[in-house]
């Protein structure tokens, strides 16, 4: 484990705190200023994740493609942005290309979430300057469900202020100051960081005579 002397954000750290599906900044601004931190092992159900979510991934360009698309898949996609306070990295699932269009699609194998929508706006924030492929094409985003349901992000979400929200997020994450942790049992369950002494086993269970 090493201190970074540059701050690295993968972007699915950020996405959650966007939405407000999570609230611990501690553990985001650990890892983008820890190297080769250690990982917990074997209690997130990570295999299984990465196992459906490749299979969904491959099932949805093999039917982009047969829908007549060109189409770029995951490492294709892998995009790193260097700004002012920090790196930025990510790997867009899918894009799909359509004369001067381009449409961004991440598949999701779990429930809908509002930080999958913020997820795929920071890609199109990021794509048209990191992604030769994708250029000065018009781009969109597209979430897909295991469910068979989808929705659309129009270019037209990524407004001002979106992108002032995002921003805003990377340059907090990117601070020196270390940022508060909020350990909670729904997101210290899904956390990979071993040595985190803030970790929380759920709630305590205690007594009293009052009922």
């Amino acid at each position: 484990m090493k201190q970074r002397s540059y701050a690295y954000i993968w972007v699915t750290w950020i996405t959650g705190l966007l939405a407000g599906d999570r609230k611990c900044w501690g553990a985001a601004w650990y890892k983008a200023h820890t190297r080769n931190y250690t990982k917990r092992q074997g209690s997130t159900g990570l295999d299984e994740w990465i196992r459906e979510h490749d299979e969904m991934v491959t099932e949805q360009a093999t039917a982009e493609r047969a829908a007549g698309f060109e189409v770029r898949v995951e490492d294709e996609n892998k995009l790193s942005v260097k700004g002012e306070a920090a790196i930025l990295g990510a790997k867009p699932d899918l894009i799909r290309f359509n004369g001067a269009t381009a449409t961004i699609i991440d598949c999701k194998t779990g429930r809908q979430r509002e930080s999958d929508f913020w997820q795929v706006l920071t890609y199109m924030l990021l794509a048209p300057s990191a992604l030769a492929h994708v250029g000065h094409r018009s781009l969109s985003g597209e979430l897909r469900y295991r469910d068979g349901s989808v929705r659309s992000i129009p270019a037209n979400d990524l407004t001002v202020e979106a992108q002032a929200k995002i921003v805003k997020a990377i340059k907090r994450i990117a601070q020196a100051e270390p940022l508060p942790y909020a350990p909670s049992e729904v997101e210290c369950k899904y956390c990979d960081i071993a040595d985190c002494k803030e970790r929380s086993g759920g709630p305590l269970e205690t007594k009293t005579d009052r009922f």
